[in-house]
């Protein structure tokens, strides 16, 4: 059922957007000028092919947290459709995306 309500409202609706991460699984926060994309890559390990990652808000700043990572890694948000893109590095299992002004 809820396939196909989405089906009905078609993709201008849409909050967010993976491509190419069939084994993900995705929770967008957002509070205020701020976000936050939580990912699960289920396969538990690097991805086969570039993964990105769109957001309908126009956000300027991007960090990427994982946990083989000692710090976060800045992301460069690219203005498109309204929202930006990011192009996410290679993660083995959870990353975390925090959007900011």
């Amino acid at each position: 059922l809820i396939t196909d309500a989405h089906l009905m409202l078609g993709r201008k609706h849409d909050v967010i957007r993976l491509w190419n991460a069939g084994s993900m699984n995705v929770q967008y926060t957002r509070a205020g000028s701020s976000g936050r994309v939580q990912l699960v890559n289920f396969a538990a390990r690097g991805f086969g092919h570039p993964v990105s990652l769109w957001v309908a808000q126009p956000y300027r700043a991007a960090a990427l947290h994982t946990l083989d990572a000692a710090g976060p890694r800045s992301l460069e948000p690219l203005p498109k459709s309204g929202g930006v893109e990011v192009y996410l590095p290679s993660f083995p299992l959870y990353g975390s995306i925090e959007f900011g002004a």
